[in-house]
């Protein structure tokens, strides 16, 4: 599960370490975080409580919360219908349609290349590419605006 330490607000990256059970993948993953992220992971009590510490979420007992909480309750939690694995389909909706890069909405996802020599070669996260198509998605999220003149921007850039 998330600790404090795999988050740096300087760099506003989220490490997740190889092996950790965040991670699918085999390798070291760096997750963008937007302004807005780190207001939102600052305001957690175990932020405040925990000084930077220990684990992000916790129970309100204090423990660590299983990997099922949300997809067992989030009728009951956040009063609506739906899934988990229904947050991530919607940003890869917003991403295709907005015209987003596939190969940086998947990453974003971090989903992949199941071509073993595809993948060999595929070695770049292009952190920045997905931290601007992250920022993108918070702003929507947030004003329901769409930026497409800033997509275009991105989509053209190398970075």
């Amino acid at each position: 599960m998330a600790q404090w330490e795999d988050f740096d607000f300087e760099l506003k990256v989220w490490t997740i370490k190889e092996g950790s059970k965040a991670n699918k993948s085999k390798r070291m993953w760096y997750i963008p975080l937007t302004d807005r992220t780190i207001a939102l992971l600052k305001a957690q009590r175990t932020y405040r409580d925990g000084k930077g510490k220990g684990l992000v979420f916790k129970t309100v007992n204090g423990l660590e919360v299983p990997d099922a909480y949300l997809g067992s309750s989030i009728q009951e939690d956040l009063g609506f219908e739906g899934t988990t694995h229904g947050f991530r389909s919607a940003l890869r909706q917003w991403c295709q349609a907005n015209a987003a890069i596939e190969e940086v909405a998947e990453l974003t996802l971090q989903h992949t290349q199941n071509d073993r020599t595809r993948a060999a070669y595929a070695r770049n996260q292009l952190f920045l590419k997905r931290k601007r198509l992250l920022t993108e998605y918070h702003e929507f999220l947030h004003t329901g605006k769409l930026v497409t003149e800033k997509l275009e921007e991105w989509r053209r850039s190398d970075g």
